[in-house]
Formats: structure tokens, sequence, C-alpha cells
């Protein structure tokens, strides 16, 4: 388990207004080890994959559903969680600010000189009927490849668009893009799909769940060439239960440096479905993009600054390893304290560093640090909706992160006091990581120290209008995206919207005096108990210029879920 030193300096109010702990923590080293349990390996090329149809899915159980919706929390909780939000709103986080609605025909930041990035293509991508498994939510992954080649996963279908949106490959089903790994009667969920534009390669990785839902596998593809266009991949499956105590993988992030491809879980006892912590595996790039994956490492309990007391696990419920193209030093994770029902101001960045170790079989050194951050986070509370009194998750704490020159954007549902409604927002920003060198003849790094915030912020509008599920994606000129879903209880069914903010705007500001826009209006509720889980996005990784951003999200359309992809143009 994480060995930390802690001093508790004492009870301090932040900004919100609320009582909060400042607690300062020596960077210490995770605990970690190495496995060679690969179970399956293969290759499959995806243009030779037969279409799928949604007729020939096979639709899960009650069960099955349950074992990939696996809450931190009961209904109850959650119940009494909301209940205190509404009746405590001087605890929230502040916001004196609010954003008005955004505009319905998106402004354009480049040709009229507004405030928000330009949408230039926007098309329905993968829906609840061409899935045909009765899954929800979607559970959204989009990539994008230098020439703009689009991929989108959902729970259980794989599709290749081009720059117009129009189908290159699939829809395939997960089951059939994993074939060589398949296990007859397994499921799969929660797509992770990233583009390493430093050796041309896409990165895949997926949960296979066992058919009881009470174990899973991550199966990982890596395309064979450095081809933008290639279909053939190699494919790897290892066990998520890597320390015998029937872990449990749930809500997987994918990440990947110079030297490795991270993924991360949230983690469940598979029989119990108690949370048991968190893992982070490391796979080595050398070895994955060739064939031959052999060993890799993995770490565990990335914590927080929460003390649950006895009989519960401090680990991080929600946590993100970085993507970062081309850097060699390491590899970031953040974590916050999401989940626990807590007014904080503290996030994790844990700094996994000499990553190539990873490839002789050997563990990368990694440490963890807190900082306090400027501004407070607080859970959120499902969203409502304009015609039905059934509400909307929400997503909680980080999800996609990215790093862009020496700062890792972040962005997460929290709930808010904004001007004086209390509702959902956003609280984003950046955090410049500094390592500290081993030695002066040593290349690699250790203790992930954060040197300080060049933007934190809050994004909310007036009147109960409830902003969600975020990703904000950093672009080549220093700009940034941020998406988000939307919805009230009187006009707006579940919708996604964008903001943006260019490297001159003001410090800590998105859309410079606030402006958004629409992507997509929501035109019907959703009613399915659980949406979206998380949004996404992916920045062309063009080497001359890296200012589009592809992004896709759930809204509320013709079918029981309905997804949208869309393409935002920085400055």
């Amino acid at each position: 388990m994480v060995a930390v030193l802690s001093l508790v300096v004492g009870p301090a109010t932040g900004s919100s207004g609320a009582t909060i702990r400042h607690v300062i923590r020596h960077a210490v080293p995770l605990s970690g080890k190495s496995s060679t349990r690969v179970v399956r390996t293969g290759h499959v090329d995806l243009a030779n994959l037969p279409r799928a149809s949604a007729s020939s899915q096979r639709q899960l159980t009650a069960a099955q559903m349950r074992a990939v919706n696996r809450p931190l929390k009961s209904a109850a909780q959650l119940a009494s969680y909301r209940q205190r939000v509404f009746s405590h709103a001087s605890q929230l986080p502040t916001s004196a600010t609010a954003a008005a609605a955004p505009a319905r025909k998106a402004p354009d930041f480049i040709s009229s000189n507004l405030q928000v990035p330009q949408l230039v293509a926007s098309g329905d991508g993968l829906n609840y009927t061409q899935s045909g498994c009765g899954c929800t939510p979607p559970d959204e992954a989009v990539g994008a490849s230098a020439s703009n080649i689009i991929y989108e996963g959902v729970n259980n279908l794989l599709e290749i668009r081009n720059a117009s949106l129009g189908t290159l490959y699939g829809p395939v089903t997960a089951q059939t893009f994993f074939s060589p790994l398949y296990h007859s009667g397994d499921f799969f969920s929660d797509p992770q799909i990233t583009y390493d534009a430093t050796r041309g390669r896409w990165l895949v990785a997926w949960l296979e769940i066992n058919s009881a839902g009470t174990a899973d596998y991550i199966d990982l593809a890596v395309s064979k060439t450095s081809s933008n266009y290639s279909t053939n991949f190699y494919e790897y499956q290892i066990p998520a239960n890597v320390t015998g105590s029937n872990d449990f993988c749930d809500y997987p992030t994918l990440g990947y440096d110079y030297w490795a491809e991270w993924v991360s879980c949230t983690t469940f006892n598979g029989s119990t479905g108690a949370f048991v912590g968190n893992r982070v595996f490391g796979f080595p790039l050398s070895q994955t993009g060739a064939g031959s994956l052999s060993n890799y490492a993995w770490f565990y309990n990335i914590p927080t600054d929460v003390s649950c007391g006895s009989g519960c696990v401090d680990g991080a419920y929600r946590l993100s390893p970085v993507i970062e193209d081309g850097t060699p030093q390491g590899e970031f994770v953040t974590a916050t304290d999401a989940g626990f029902g807590v007014t904080s101001h503290t996030l994790t960045v844990s700094a996994i560093t000499n990553t190539i170790a990873i490839q002789p079989g050997s563990i990368p050194t990694a440490t963890c640090s807190y900082t306090t951050t400027p501004h407070a986070s607080d859970d959120p509370i499902n969203a409502p909706q304009p015609g039905t009194s059934a509400t909307v998750y929400p997503g909680i704490g980080t999800k996609q992160i990215a790093y862009y020159d020496g700062r890792i954007w972040f962005a997460m549902p929290i709930s808010i006091n904004c001007s004086g409604t209390v509702e959902d927002g956003i609280w984003w920003g950046d955090v410049a990581p500094q390592l500290t060198p081993i030695s002066s003849g040593y290349p690699q790094s250790i203790n992930g120290i954060v040197s300080g915030y060049s933007e934190n912020a809050y994004w909310c509008y007036s009147g109960g209008l409830y902003s969600y599920m975020p990703s904000i994606m950093p672009s080549g000129g220093d700009d940034a995206a941020l998406v988000f879903n939307l919805s009230d209880s009187s006009t707006n069914s579940p919708g996604i919207a964008y903001t943006g903010r260019m490297s001159v705007d003001p410090p800590n500001t998105m859309g410079s005096t606030g402006a958004s826009a629409f992507v997509v209006s929501g035109s019907a509720d959703n009613i399915t108990g659980r949406f979206g889980d998380y949004s996404a996005c992916a920045v062309v990784m063009n080497y001359v210029i890296r200012n589009n951003v592809w992004c896709g999200g759930e809204y509320g359309g013709a079918d029981v879920w309905n997804t949208r992809l869309y393409e935002l143009r920085m400055q």
C-alpha cells in the first residue's frame, strides 16, 4: 500500500467559504510490481471484418449492466448528498460570474473575432439502435490522427470515419475486433482510443467482462504500422485481477508517454462490488508496437487527501493518466477527492519516471505529491431535464487529461453556487509539474513537484442551467477547447455545447466574456437511468500545426441514446 507522511497544518476557509483541510505530504514512492501475465495475444485486420448489424448483437442482462456501472455510493447515500448540497449552498464552491445561455448559432472567433472556436464539422455518430446490445450509457471514445482519420468507440462498437464524417470502416463489434482474444460469452464496455503521434500508432483499450460480470480483462490493440490508414493491429489481453484479490477494473482511462502506454482503473471487488482502490498499468510501446508484449508494470492506490477511516480505502476513486505526446521525461497521473462527497482544495499529481525501465521488466520510479488548488471542488449532483423527473448522471472527477507545453490541462464537473443558484458547473484549469533530477549524470527524474497554476477557474450558467460531463483539450497554439453537456428543468433536454480560450485571452477566462455555443440542442430527455459517463476529445496530431480538435459525446436525440461527432478549429 501507499506509505504517506502527512502533516495537518489546520483548518482554513477556501474561496467557497467552506472549511477545508490543508494537508502537506512529502513525495513518497508508490507500490508497484511487474508482471508477465499476458493471457492471450493475436492480430486482426479491421478492413476484413464484417460490419455489425443491430440484430446480430447479444442483449446484455441486468446483472451484466450493473457490472459496468458500479457506484461508490448507494442510491440512499447519493440522495443524502444531494440534500446536503441544496441545504448548504454557502459551503459550496462559489462563482460570482455566470455565463449567458449558449448561442444557438455557433460564433466563430477566427472569421468574426468572437470568443469561441469555430465549429467546422458536426454529425451524428453511433447510436443505441446500432449498438444492438441494450447498453447504456454509450461510453464515448474518440481518437484523431494527423490526416483527420477519426476513430469512434462506444460500449460495443468501433467505427472509423474521414474528415467529412464519411464511414471508412465499420462499424464492427468489439467482440469481432478482439476476436483473437475473445472468451465465449464475454461482453465489452468502456472503450478508450488515442493516437500516438510520435510513433504514428493507434492505441485502443477495451474492457472484456465475463458473462457473470464478476471478472474482467483489459484488451489492448496497437496498429502495426505508422500509416494513419492502418487497419492491422497487434492485440493483447491481460487480467485485471493482478493482486489476487478478485480485482474488477472499471472506468478505465488511456494515456501515453514516450516509452509506454498507460491504463488506469477504478477497482472493485468482482463478487461483492466493494470499492478496493485503483490500479495504473504501464505497457512498453516498444513491445506492444512489435507484436511481442512480454511484461508490464502496475502501480496501486494513487492517494487523495481524504482519510476515510478504518474499513475503507484511501485511494482515489477517479484518476487519469496523461496523454504526453513526445515527452520522454515521464508520465503523470492526476487524481482528486471526487466521489467522496467532500469540499476539496487538493489535486494529486503522481510522476512515473524512468518509464523505459518497463521494457526489460523493471519497475519505474513512481511518486505522488499534493498541491493546494486555487479553487475548491465539490461532487456534482444529477442534472434535471424538462419533461421528466428522471435526472442525468453528470460524470465525476477528471477523465481525459492532456499535457502540452509544460502544463497538464484538466476539467471536472462540480456542484457550485453560481450567482446564487445551486447547480452543476465545471472546474477547469492547468497545473505545471516540475520534475527533480536524480543526479546531474542521470537523465531521468523523480518527484512530481507542482510549481503552480497558470489557469484555474469555474464555468457555470445562471438560472439553473446545469453544465456537466466536460472535456478540455489544448491545441498547438496554447488555445484550449472546453466541451460539455447541459440541461435544465424547463427548456433544455441534454445537449452538447462548447466554449474555448485563446492564448491572448485574460487568464482564467473561457469565451473571453463568457461566450459559448451549442454543438447540438437536445430534442429528447434521457430516461435510461445512466447518461454518458464521459465525453472525449482528440487534437489532430499534425506536426505542422495542431489547431483542430475532434470531440464526441452523448445527447438527447431520437434514439435511446445518440452520439455526436464534431470538429472545432482553434486559433
